[in-house]
C-alpha cells in the first residue's frame, strides 16, 4: 500500500512536470523567427541605425519576454538612439539653414568649419613622425 502511494505521487509529480516543460516548449520555428528579429534588429545598428531602431521596436514588441539581455540591449539601443536623435534635430532646428553648406538630412557640414584653417604640424618623437 505504501509503494502504491509512492507510486502515486511520483506519477503526479512526473505529469505535471511535463506540462509544464510542454507549456514553455517553443518550436524550432518559433526560436528561428525570434532570432531573426533579433538579428535584424542587431545588423542595421551601425549601417542603417533609423532601420535598426524599428527592427528593434518590432522585436521587443513581439517577444517582450526573450533572453533580458538581449531584450535589455535593444531596448537601451532604441532609447538612446531617440534620445540623440531628438537632441540632434533639436539643435538643426535651432540653428538657421543657411549656416550649413551641405545639409541632406543625412548629414551636414556646418559652413563656420569650412572656413576653419587647420595648422601645418610636423612633429618627430623617437620612432614616429606625426604631419598634420
Amino acid at each position: 500500500m505504501k509503494n502504491h502511494k509512492l507510486l502515486t505521487l511520483f506519477g503526479l509529480i512526473l505529469c505535471a512536470a511535463v506540462s509544464v516543460a510542454a507549456q514553455q516548449t517553443e518550436t524550432v520555428a518559433e526560436i528561428e523567427a525570434k532570432h531573426a528579429a533579433y538579428f535584424s534588429c542587431i545588423n542595421k545598428m551601425e549601417k542603417e541605425p533609423r532601420q535598426a531602431v524599428r527592427n528593434c521596436a518590432e522585436y521587443l514588441k513581439k517577444y517582450p519576454n526573450d533572453d533580458r539581455r538581449l531584450t535589455e540591449f535593444a531596448a537601451n539601443f532604441v532609447k538612446n538612439f531617440t534620445i540623440a536623435d531628438e537632441k540632434i534635430n533639436a539643435y538643426l532646428k535651432s540653428v538657421p539653414a543657411d549656416a550649413f553648406a551641405e545639409n541632406n538630412g543625412e548629414w551636414a557640414i556646418y559652413r563656420p568649419d569650412l572656413e576653419r584653417v587647420i595648422p601645418i604640424v610636423t612633429e618627430k618623437n623617437d620612432q614616429y613622425k606625426v604631419e598634420i
